[in-house]
C-alpha cells in the first residue's frame, strides 16, 4: 500500500540553509561510518559522486517533513511532493541506531516549489 502517506499527518515546514545542512551531514556521517562505499553504490544509494555534488549546489529552498511513516521511502516522499522539483537527495534522518525517525529534509529548486511543498501539509 503506497497511498499511507497520503492518510498520515505530515507537516512540511520550511528551514534554513545551515538546518539542512547539519541534517545531511549527520546522514552523510552515518552513511559513510555505517557501510562501505562500493556497498552503497551496489546497492543504487547515496553515492560519493551525490555527496560532492550536494556541497558544490549552495542555492535553493530547504524543507523538513516530520511525521513519516518509519517504512517511507526516498520514493514515497517524492511521490508525495510529486508537483515539487527536488534537488539532489531527500535525506531520511535516521538515528544511532539506523531507524527512521520519522523527519526528512529536502532541497527544492525554487519558491515555487517550495509553496507548492508547503500546501502539501496533511
Amino acid at each position: 500500500n503506497r497511498e499511507y502517506l497520503r492518510e498520515r499527518f505530515v507537516l512540511v515546514e520550511e528551514i534554513y540553509e545551515s538546518q539542512y545542512m547539519r541534517a545531511t551531514q549527520e546522514q552523510k556521517k552515518t552513511i559513510i561510518a555505517s557501510a562501505k562505499l562500493e556497498d552503497l553504490e551496489k546497492k543504487g544509494s547515496t553515492t560519493k559522486a551525490n555527496l560532492e555534488t550536494d556541497k558544490a549546489d549552495k542555492s535553493g529552498h530547504y524543507i523538513i517533513l516530520r511525521g513519516l511513516p518509519g517504512k517511507a521511502t526516498e520514493d514515497d516522499i517524492a511521490s508525495f511532493l510529486v508537483d515539487c522539483e527536488i534537488v539532489g537527495n531527500i535525506f531520511i534522518i535516521t538515528n544511532e541506531a539506523g531507524r527512521s525517525t520519522g523527519d526528512a529534509v529536502a532541497k527544492l529548486l525554487n519558491k515555487i516549489d517550495l509553496e507548492r511543498a508547503l500546501k502539501c501539509n496533511k
